[in-house]
């Protein structure tokens, strides 16, 4: 199998003519359109298609037909002009995928995506959001595991101030009990 080669137009600059090729092989045209009082991280780039020709995934290819990111289904607050994804994000995404993979070890939960090691090692419970495993559904018993201890334990060390859980935070706010830190208890 070969693959397209990849386009290595970092930024994209302005005016770049851009095709997007959809699943069903319809073409759209267009070019990398200029955003001066916005900015965005390197890795997205405005077009100046609007809408797309499917839910987006679809391929951009610069005019020389180098793979250069793909389309999203990003629209900008003031128009319907759409956004696209730079192939080096991809490529950097993509290689932290297999070396995780490949790290073993891991199982994705179905539920959250969370990289879960309690799933593999044979746990009922994603340590990550909780839900219960496929695997787990059908058994009529589930029993405390002792060797599973690790996986679950809460480790995220500062307690909160209510609850005293040390589950952790999210934008200042205890995961057990929802208390904002820095209110009065």
């Amino acid at each position: 199998m070969t693959l397209m080669p990849v386009s290595n137009l970092l930024p994209v600059p302005d005016l770049t003519p851009l095709t997007a090729i959809s699943f069903s092989g319809a073409v759209v045209r267009g070019s990398r359109r200029s955003m001066p009082r916005r900015v965005l991280a390197s890795h997205w780039f405005p077009t100046d298609m609007v809408g797309g020709p499917d839910a987006g995934g679809s391929p951009i290819l610069d005019s020389d037909q180098r793979l250069l990111g793909m389309l999203t289904t990003n629209t900008s607050g003031t128009s319907g002009y759409v956004y696209a994804l730079h192939i080096a994000a991809i490529q950097q995404l993509v290689e932290a995928f297999r070396q995780e993979s490949s790290s073993g070890g891991r199982t994705y939960c179905p539920h959250c995506g969370y990289s879960s090691r309690a799933l593999t090692a044979g746990g009922y419970y994603c340590e990550g959001c909780g839900a219960l495993s496929s695997a787990a559904e059908a058994l009529p018993v589930r029993v405390y595991q002792p060797h599973m201890r690790s996986y679950y334990e809460q480790q995220a060390g500062m307690p909160c101030a209510r609850c005293q859980s040390t589950v952790g935070y999210h934008k200042n706010a205890c995961l057990r009990c929802g208390y904002t830190m820095g209110t009065p208890v």
